[in-house]
């Protein structure tokens, strides 16, 4: 299509674009989106993962908090001595309610720092923060400190041979594994990594596990890839990476 109009005695002509130079035009838009597409999902995972750190790190300081008032003891915060009363499981992702609520009122404990921010749609729900019993509360972390009753009688079989102090039981224990928090890295039966509604992994690339963020006994933080990462635990069909 073309037009002319008259300025001071010259004419300009105008020229709409073709069909096919907009289709040409919507195709190379198209391309540039998909191969933009995996740089920015990749800036939001690595964003999540350093809010990831920061949530353990904050959960780590504490459990530290906790062990100044409590002479040097870290927080059972699975009641596996028993020490807040009711009995919960001993898989390091399901905790006591009652330690969950004593660390919210004196220790500044949030709901929303006990789920992955790349994992939460399946784990922060309200009936696994509240699990139905009124006893336990499954979070979206492991957190191994506070007891050493993981081993012998707790169910669990180590891929490593473990004696003696295997966890942290306080701050200034010399334990076989220094690991306080980790993210979640579970397989359960046929299950797999991904169960009804959910996965079993915190951190995830192309449906396989991505690796964890891991807080240590002394607050040093690292990103482990999954490649480094190993079957530490198992205890029937479930099974514990980190």
């Amino acid at each position: 299509m073309q037009t002319a109009e008259k300025h001071g005695g010259s004419a300009t002509a105008y020229h709409g674009f073709s069909l096919m130079e907009m289709l040409v035009v919507i195709s190379l838009i198209t391309l540039l989106i998909a191969m933009l597409m995996p740089s920015l999902s990749k800036s939001k995972e690595s964003a999540r993962r350093v809010k990831c750190m920061t949530q353990q790190r904050s959960m780590q300081q504490m459990c530290d908090s906790f062990s100044v008032d409590n002479a040097e003891l870290l927080p059972d915060l699975h009641n596996l001595t028993g020490a807040w009363g009711d009995n919960t499981s001993s898989a390091p992702y399901w905790f006591s309610v009652k330690a969950r609520d004593k660390m919210m009122a004196s220790y500044g404990l949030v709901r929303e720092i006990c789920y992955c921010p790349s994992n939460q749609e399946g784990w922060n729900r309200n009936d696994f923060w509240d699990w139905p019993g009124g006893k336990s509360s499954v979070w979206g972390y492991f957190y191994f400190g506070g007891t050493d009753n993981y081993y012998p009688n707790s169910g669990w079989t180590f891929s490593e041979s473990v004696g003696g102090e295997v966890f942290a039981n306080a701050i200034s224990s010399k334990p076989q594994y220094r690991l306080l928090f980790a993210d979640l890295n579970r397989q359960l039966g046929s299950d797999g990594w991904y169960g009804p509604g959910r996965r079993g992994m915190n951190h995830v690339d192309r449906a396989e596990p991505a690796g964890s963020n891991h807080i240590f006994l002394d607050g040093h933080g690292e990103w482990v890839p999954w490649q480094d990462m190993n079957l530490m635990m198992f205890s029937g069909s479930l099974e514990l990476y980190w």
